[in-house]
């Protein structure tokens, strides 16, 4: 959504490349009545840049759902109202975001350009991991360096409707951290220990699991 509101500011469709991030709880309110004047305030913030709704589809959790059918009747109105001053783009889970598209006969023709984002595969992912380990100054030894991909391989090729992509590795880099924190509190008093461990991980904290 941020490259998006860069691109539509850059080709003159947008005078800024603001952006303005919600989801449900951004929208909705929780005492009857405040939810479509919380919605109108999120939605004219955005004004000139683009509004991005993070997982869309929770603005409907059932039929029973008021507050979030108010949320999204009123976001539909104000898209009418607005129409070329600013632009939604409503992200989330590909069989879930087509589930909320049905729940109201006017998001078809409201959100009717659909990016769809291949996951991420295990180099990729793998990748993404190395990243992270090298913004946090630390390094694999090649036995850990094997695990991680293998872990990031298999976690790909049996991905199921719920694969959360970088979470995933989000996830992973949190628990291999804890357990290289752990290891290290075990041995860190010992006299030859070396403070270089501390920018080392190894294959024990790959395996945390």
């Amino acid at each position: 959504a941020r490259i998006m509101a860069d691109i539509f500011y850059a080709l003159d469709i947008l005078p800024t490349n603001k952006l303005i991030e919600t989801a449900r709880d951004g929208l909705v309110d929780m005492y009857q009545g405040f939810t479509a004047q919380k919605t109108k305030e999120v939605f004219m913030s955005s004004m000139g840049g683009v509004l991005f709704i993070d997982e869309a589809y929770a603005l409907h959790q059932s039929d029973g759902d008021t507050f979030g059918n108010e949320a999204t009747t009123t976001l539909l109105k104000l898209m009418e109202d607005n129409r070329g001053k600013n632009i939604c783009i409503a992200a989330g889970y590909p069989n879930e975001i087509s589930m909320w598209l049905q729940t109201n006969s006017g998001l078809k023709s409201r959100f009717n350009k659909t990016i769809y984002f291949d996951d991420y595969n295990g180099n990729e992912l793998a990748e993404i991991f190395m990243l992270k380990a090298k913004k946090d100054q630390l390094t694999l030894t090649p036995e850990a360096d094997k695990v991680m991909r293998d872990y990031f391989n298999h976690l790909y090729e049996n991905r199921g409707d719920d694969f959360a992509n970088a979470r995933e590795v989000n996830e992973y880099f949190a628990a291999v951290k804890s357990a290289q924190s752990s290891r290290i509190q075990q041995v860190m008093n010992n006299e030859n220990f070396d403070s270089k461990e501390f920018t080392i991980l190894i294959e024990e904290d790959m395996l945390y699991n």
